[in-house]
């Protein structure tokens, strides 16, 4: 009898071993953390729009070439001769990028005011806003000026050639509208350019 219990006891422990041994169930896997670095939006700020000498009630319209469209051709000993104002992007490769233009409404000479517009010039008529995508087939795109609009360049919107590049020149013309009895002097005001990456 003996024998026969010590027999059973060294089967038993020796179950118990062999459960213990398998242990818990387990697994491992991993992911990757990924991040593509791209090029900081940069501006450059080109000439600044120059309408040279304005006439007393005789408006003057700059087109998005900087060639005098209506007005008196000539130059002005403090701003210069006549310049469409432009800036200018670098951007990284296949990227999307809003611009947004802040224009003003009116040049200022102290306390006197030069309306200026940026609408279409009715002439031709020509638009005076223009985007230049350089690259190996450069393209000119014309656009409105307008205030505080977003403009979205990428790919779907027709602007494949800025998407894929990654440099853009953004030029802005306008029309000075003096009055009869506009105060003379040299008026200024501020263009604002601003880029965001989608």
């Amino acid at each position: 009898m003996k024998k026969i219990l010590f027999a059973a006891a060294i089967l038993t422990a020796g179950f118990i071993t062999s459960v213990s041994a398998a242990g818990p169930q387990s697994d491992q896997k991993t992911i990757s953390g990924k991040a593509q670095v791209i090029k900081a939006l940069v501006i450059t700020p080109g000439d600044d729009l120059q309408f040279g000498l304005v006439t007393q009630q005789v408006s003057k319209t700059i087109s998005n070439t900087g060639t005098v469209l209506q007005g008196t051709l000539g130059t002005s000993t403090t701003m210069g001769s006549e310049k469409v104002g432009w800036f200018g992007i670098e951007k990284g490769i296949n990227t999307i990028v809003t611009l947004n233009l802040g224009l003003p409404t009116y040049l200022a000479f102290g306390d006197e005011h030069l309306a200026i517009n940026y609408t279409d010039y009715g002439g031709t008529p020509t638009k005076l806003g223009r985007l230049y995508i350089g690259g190996t087939t450069p393209v000119n795109k014309e656009f409105t000026p307008v205030n505080g609009t977003n403009m979205t360049l990428s790919a779907g919107n027709g602007y494949t050639e800025f998407f894929q590049s990654g440099a853009l020149a953004v030029y802005v013309g306008g029309t000075v509208v003096p009055t009869l009895g506009q105060v003379e002097g040299d008026y200024t005001g501020t263009i604002t350019l601003t880029a965001t990456y989608n």
